[in-house]
């Protein structure tokens, strides 16, 4: 069986990030019942899209924390409802935990963005996040130094493997 609707294959070999006002994040540790606000900068790179299904990388860093390293699956309807789906990309066993988020595509400032949502963690710790991610290209500014991060695209998700 195939789907024949393409009207998100656009999205194969975009970049998108977390703009500046859309950082902030929460982490949640159950143990002590703490709410702890942290800075959430990700990029995805979605290397390909199809019929309404698209894959790629995403890099994360949280705080001062080092990188994390995921492969993302999803699905956005004609009606531009987003499914995500994010593994990790090292240490993956049969326990491992997935982090899934939903969102929509929507018009921020005169440009389609993601706004999405994730929660994940384990039961010790947890992270929540939602943002309206932006698309960036070699030349823009957030491309040259990534909002919290202060570096490039390429600089970011280099520890990740892939190259911009």
């Amino acid at each position: 069986m195939s789907s024949s609707d393409t009207t998100w294959d656009w999205l194969a070999g975009t970049y998108w990030y977390v703009p500046e006002d859309n950082l902030l994040a929460y982490l949640f540790r159950p143990a002590d019942q703490q709410m702890i606000p942290i800075s959430d900068q990700t990029v995805f790179y979605i290397s390909d899209s199809r019929n309404g299904y698209f894959w790629g990388n995403v890099t994360v860093q949280l705080g001062d924390q080092q990188h994390a390293c995921y492969f993302l699956t999803g699905s956005v309807s004609p009606l531009g409802n987003v499914l995500l789906t994010f593994t990790p990309t090292t240490d993956v066993t049969p326990e491992t935990t997935l982090t899934h988020g939903s969102g929509v595509m929507a018009i921020r400032d005169g440009k389609v963005a993601m706004l999405n949502q994730m929660s994940s963690g384990l039961s010790t710790l947890q992270v929540s996040h939602w943002a309206y991610m932006l698309q960036t290209i070699e030349g823009d500014d957030a491309w040259v130094s990534l909002p919290g991060v202060n570096v490039s695209v390429p600089e970011f998700i280099g520890p990740c493997g892939k190259n911009a």
